[in-house]
């Protein structure tokens, strides 16, 4: 569920953008760079509210939650490895490891699931 709120607003953006380009509207240096900056901000801003409201309900989405859980899920949210570990109370190192093998666990799944 928290994936495809993550995707969504990147497949807004990227739609807006592919629009422009099929409307045939070309952009300058300049403009692609400001471009470039009002993404890369939206993204700061999408984060903020997204720890915004996890801080605000912290207790009710980690309640009974296992550590690995709690990653999972910030992981799912589009945050970084540096903000879930401060979240969580952890390191980035934890939290690479962690994603990592679920991300093996879940290759694993796929494998099997194709044989």
């Amino acid at each position: 569920m928290f994936l495809f709120v993550g995707d969504s607003l990147n497949f807004i953006r990227k739609k807006s953008i592919i629009a422009l380009i099929i409307r045939g509207i070309t952009l300058t240096k300049e403009e692609r760079k400001l471009l470039e900056k009002l993404d890369t901000l939206a993204e700061k801003i999408d984060i903020l509210a997204i720890i915004t409201a996890l801080g605000i309900q912290k207790e009710k989405f980690f309640k009974n939650k296992t550590q690995k859980e709690q990653i999972e899920f910030l992981a799912s949210m589009g945050l970084n490895r540096n903000l879930i570990a401060l979240i969580v109370g952890t390191t980035p190192l934890t939290v690479s490891v962690t994603l990592s093998k679920m991300k093996k666990k879940q290759k694993g799944r796929e494998t099997k699931s194709n044989e």
